[in-house]
């Protein structure tokens, strides 16, 4: 089990360090994650460091403070709680590997559909099918080091599920060049013999070609 909350101060850092040492916790900035072995002790935690927010005049939020169960022995009840955010990751439970190539069900992060949301929502801003006064090596260079950033951060754990940022890339890039080149606008095929021949001279021009290929954006 553990504990997930939002608008935990450094109040209730402290209280933790202080009442409960051997307790696990992440906290960046206003938001934490507490371990606990049991429902039992998370709620017994959750109540203590409500009181001690309260007592400075301050409160979780209602909607983002839950307890979560993390545990791979049993199988969740109906009224649990499988999954929560923190740091642009939702953790929850996922296929595994062992070490030996057997599959299980471990509880783990990837990145989360708000964090995917807000990146396609920062892609769209940049009007990149709009700007055809841009050659492909100017859109890469205002590019690259988004998406380098993006994947070191993202891309720790299962980097499989930035392939949608990365057709979303591919995607926009075909609607620029359609609309700069007009072989390209009414012939799909003319296009993606280029951008296969872009891509074979330079693979490395835009930095997710390495982990997506160009012409995968359907």
């Amino acid at each position: 089990m553990c504990v997930s909350g939002a608008g935990m101060s450094i109040a209730a850092t402290c209280l933790l360090e202080l009442n409960h040492p051997r307790v696990e916790f992440e906290r960046y900035a206003d938001d934490i994650v507490v371990h606990c072995a049991t429902k039992e002790k998370a709620i017994e935690l959750l109540e203590q460091i409500r009181g001690r927010m309260a007592e400075i005049g301050l409160c979780l939020h209602p909607e983002k403070t839950r307890i979560v169960y993390c545990n791979q022995g049993r199988k969740p009840l109906k009224d649990e709680h499988i999954s929560f955010d923190f740091l642009g990751f939702t953790f929850r439970p996922r296929v595994a590997k062992k070490t030996n190539g057997d599959l299980f069900i471990g509880f783990g992060p990837a990145i989360s559909n708000k964090a995917k949301k807000r990146i396609r929502a920062e892609l769209r801003a940049l009007h990149i099918p709009r700007r055809a006064d841009l050659s492909l090596e100017e859109i890469a260079w205002t590019l690259n080091r988004k998406l380098i950033g993006w994947y070191n951060y993202y891309g720790k754990f299962k980097p499989y599920q930035l392939c949608v940022l990365w057709r979303a890339i591919n995607a926009q890039l075909c609607r620029w060049a359609r609309r700069r080149y007009k072989q390209f606008r009414y012939n799909l095929r003319k296009y993606l013999r280029w951008i296969r021949s872009v891509h074979r001279r330079n693979p490395k021009l835009f930095a997710h070609w390495q982990w997506y290929g160009p012409t995968e954006w359907g």
